[in-house]
């Protein structure tokens, strides 16, 4: 079974991940409201900083409960939030589950997202007990899947239509990572 620890503070050279507060809704809505950003992901554009701010509130419940898993990424000098990503359970007997990522455009490039996944991934192996963590990214998103392979996640096909997004149905890439990698 998963040893769930909610969503705690992770630390990187560079980054601090840390539970989002409802203080973070703007600088949320600049990525989340970026439809550059958002063009391949699963949730609608937000329309405003109050649109991010509701989702915020529905974390805010949702950090109560100890197998929710969502982090603001922020830059360690700074405290900036300028992405998020979340390790998601997708079965509990199984112990799989998988991530999900979105970085502020200006961050693009940075390596920021690798050493954010790579830290969930750590945190998610060792601390929870996940024996798979896999991921998915549109085709048209590369750049997803490059973050995958540095983390060490390995590619296992493609899925077709796998999900609808802000630019319609995606054929997706899908990685892996088992603890054992």
């Amino acid at each position: 079974m998963l040893s769930h620890a909610g969503t705690r503070v992770l630390e990187t050279h560079r980054l601090v991940l840390r539970r989002f507060e409802e203080k973070d809704a703007a600088a949320m809505f600049a990525w989340a409201g970026d439809s550059q950003v958002t063009r391949f992901l699963r949730f609608a554009t937000h329309k405003s900083a109050e649109d991010s701010l509701a989702v915020l509130r529905q974390w805010q419940e949702a950090y109560r409960c100890p197998d929710f898993y969502e982090w603001a990424i922020t830059e360690k000098e700074t405290s900036r939030p300028v992405g998020s990503i979340a390790l998601n359970v997708l079965n509990e007997h199984d112990r799989s589950g998988d991530v999900g990522f979105c970085l502020l455009r200006e961050c693009w490039g940075r390596g920021y997202m690798s050493e954010a996944l790579s830290a969930v991934l750590e945190f998610g192996f060792h601390t929870v007990g996940f024996n798979r963590i896999e991921g998915v990214h549109s085709e048209r998103n590369p750049a997803s899947g490059a973050v995958m392979r540095r983390c060490g996640m390995q590619y296992e096909g493609l899925s077709r239509e796998l999900y609808y997004s802000n630019d319609g149905f995606q054929d997706c890439h899908r990685y892996a990572r088992l603890k054992s990698d």
